[in-house]
């Protein structure tokens, strides 16, 4: 009897092969979400990415940003500033018009509208050439420009639906009263304070950047709101401003459009469960930086954040 040769076991895949290479993923999401989640962690670097949103129609990425000076009259004190990406309150023809503001003398001072500066939104120089825009990712910076000597006051940082400091019928608010709306109150930063945007359920919609409505057109829509007062006189405050948008470009612009364009990759977890993981991840929305020890805090927190056993890499 001639006995069978033993075959040599094959050595079985093992299932966590690729568990090291995988450590770029937020945990439980799969390649377009963590993209997208790594890009709204870090509007201002991350590499471009499409939203997960439940849509068919997609467009093209452009990271933008604005940077200026806010409140530097005689007289100002006080100030606020709602940077609303998906809102458009102003004709394409003077800039898309979603960043509205406030000059008061005090943060008592009472108000019933918002000023437009249009020349202040992200990507306003692109409007005239698109049919449509929606916001992808967006932040918000505050800056002390004066002397280290005279830097005073208090700044309010917050992500909110962009109708909750709209007024109602003959109602009245103030820099003081919008401060209530920030979940983010310090001292006037010594380096940077930052609020990242979180869409709200309307800024998944295209809007045409070439029709303006009114700032009571923010239901639906989320916004970043930035209060500030108690400052010296003509110093003002540098504002920072970066949104990624999704763009339609309109006709004659030497564009091919299909019926349906393609959104890129597209993720099976919805919006919320994206942000769940982000949440997860820890206090995400928001940043600060106080100088060298700070940014060495800051820099030593987001290292942990990336490398905590349960929740892995954002950035």
């Amino acid at each position: 009897m001639v006995k069978s040769k033993k075959v040599p076991k094959v050595q079985k895949r093992s299932k966590n092969k690729n568990k090291n290479s995988k450590q770029h993923l937020v945990k439980g999401l799969d390649e377009a979400a963590t993209q997208w989640a790594r890009l709204l962690n870090d509007p201002c670097n991350a590499p471009l990415a499409h939203g997960c949103f439940p849509t068919s129609m997609g467009g093209m990425l452009q990271r933008f940003e604005t940077d200026f000076l806010v409140s530097t009259s005689s007289t100002s004190t006080a100030g606020a500033l709602l940077f609303s990406p998906g809102m458009i309150v102003a004709s394409g023809a003077t800039g898309q018009g979603s960043v509205l503001y406030l000059d008061s003398a005090s943060d008592a001072t009472s108000f019933t509208s918002w000023s437009i500066a249009n020349a202040s939104q992200p990507g306003y120089i692109s409007v005239g050439n698109t049919s449509g825009i929606r916001p992808i990712a967006a932040c918000a910076q505050v800056m002390w420009p004066g002397s280290e000597l005279n830097r005073a006051g208090i700044v309010g940082l917050g992500c909110v639906p962009s109708n909750i400091v709209t007024p109602n019928t003959g109602g009245s608010f103030s820099v003081g009263s919008l401060r209530t709306c920030c979940p983010m109150v310090i001292r006037m930063p010594e380096s940077i304070a930052e609020v990242k945007w979180r869409p709200g359920e309307l800024d998944e919609k295209y809007d045409n950047p070439n029709f303006g409505g009114t700032a009571a057109n923010g239901d639906g829509r989320n916004a970043l709101l930035l209060t500030y007062s108690g400052f010296p006189v003509s110093t003002g405050i540098r504002i920072r401003l970066v949104c990624v948008y999704e763009m339609v470009f309109g006709s004659n612009q030497g564009t091919v459009i299909n019926n349906v364009t393609p959104p890129g990759p597209q993720s099976k977890f919805s919006v919320n469960e994206i942000f769940h993981a982000l949440d997860t991840a820890g206090n995400w929305m928001y940043q600060l930086a106080t100088g060298p020890v700070g940014n060495l805090a800051w820099n030593l927190g987001s290292n942990l954040m990336k490398t905590a056993p349960n929740v892995l890499a954002l950035m």
